[in-house]
């Protein structure tokens, strides 16, 4: 699950404070209906959801999971990409897995046949519909969340999803990562996306392997 916390700079940045929750009232008779109507300018309604996070930041109260993902979802459905970075980097979002995973699929580029595809994959509806968009600077969002989470597994995956052997193969040797699937870090780099040659690659896992 992931809430909105904005931060007010008053003499310096005030820690964010959880108190009262706010918003499924809002979501069930407001804001629910109006994300269903056609008749609702969205950019006025996205206005509004902003004015309404930063009104509860001064009343000290936090939004909820719901309004959130509602939010969320209208700004992925109308491909509001460079303010939801905005809003990711400056207003800000708690960090979770969830939101890591839809940063990464939004900035994984799935027009490109050098992407890996996962069959079978289980899929949230805000999953889906991020893999539908193509912003490239999530990822690195994506990347920079998935560290500070402390998932070096997610980092590995979405960094070999999009062909980075590279830094992969960086992350092992820094963090030490005792399970990694050498199969298929070999088969990203026989891809033509690939930022590391394939038998460098082959020189790690043969030393992997043997450590």
């Amino acid at each position: 699950r992931f809430d909105f916390f904005f931060f007010q700079a008053e003499d310096g940045i005030r820690d964010a404070q959880e108190s009262r929750g706010l918003g499924d009232v809002y979501k069930r008779q407001i804001f629910l209906p109006a994300c269903n109507s056609p008749k609702v300018n969205r950019d006025y309604l996205i206005d509004i959801f902003i004015a309404l996070f930063r009104v509860s930041s001064d009343l000290a109260m936090t939004m909820s999971h719901q309004l959130g993902t509602l939010f969320l979802k209208l700004l992925l459905t109308e491909k509001k990409t460079v303010l939801l970075h905005f809003l990711q980097q400056y207003c800000v979002f708690q960090d979770s897995l969830e939101l890591a995973k839809i940063f990464a699929e939004l900035g994984t580029n799935y027009d490109d046949p050098n992407v890996e595809q996962e069959l079978n994959e289980q899929k949230t509806p805000l999953i889906a519909l991020a893999q539908s968009i193509y912003y490239k600077p999530a990822l690195q969002l994506a990347l920079d969340m998935f560290f500070r989470l402390r998932r070096a597994d997610e980092m590995i995956h979405y960094l070999l999803k999009n062909g980075d052997v590279y830094t992969a193969i960086s992350i092992i040797n820094k963090y030490k990562i005792k399970s990694v699937d050498l199969q298929r870090l070999c088969k990203a780099a026989e891809k033509p996306n690939s930022t590391l040659h394939i038998s460098q690659v082959m020189e790690f896992v043969n030393n992997y392997s043997k450590s």
